[in-house]
């Protein structure tokens, strides 16, 4: 099947903008990682606890730990459907590990919501 140079030009647009999504996930995971670590406080009034002081420091890295891995799989995929789409063989369609990936990172975004959450009901703040 050949594609037309509209269609081609369409394909390369669509692959930059999912390769600038998975950046823009990257930095905001960065951005939450570095907050955790540098400053990590759920009371704002007191202090932070130690238990809490102990928790950033996992959590912040974590964060960042993904926020590698997620600008690592964009840009593999980018680089990967960028050769496919210069030969002109590309069938753009999304891989699984990508998406297993994306509901890994979805799945630990949302646990450690739920987890601040419920330790911010107990603090009782």
């Amino acid at each position: 099947m050949m594609l037309s140079a509209g269609s081609s030009a369409r394909d390369h647009c669509a692959n930059e903008r999912t390769f600038l999504s998975w950046l823009r996930l990257s930095l905001t995971l960065t951005l939450v990682g570095l907050a955790f670590v540098l400053k990590f406080d759920l009371n704002a009034i007191d202090e932070p606890s130690h238990e809490e002081r102990t928790l950033a420091l996992p959590l912040g890295y974590t964060f960042i730990a993904l926020a590698i891995l997620s600008v690592g799989v964009g840009l593999a995929n980018y680089l990967r459907l960028l050769s496919l789409l210069v030969r002109k063989a590309a069938i753009v369609q999304p891989n699984k590990w990508i998406t297993g990936v994306a509901f890994g990172i979805g799945t630990v975004i949302a646990s450690v919501s739920i987890f601040l959450m419920a330790t911010h009901f107990e603090t009782g703040t």
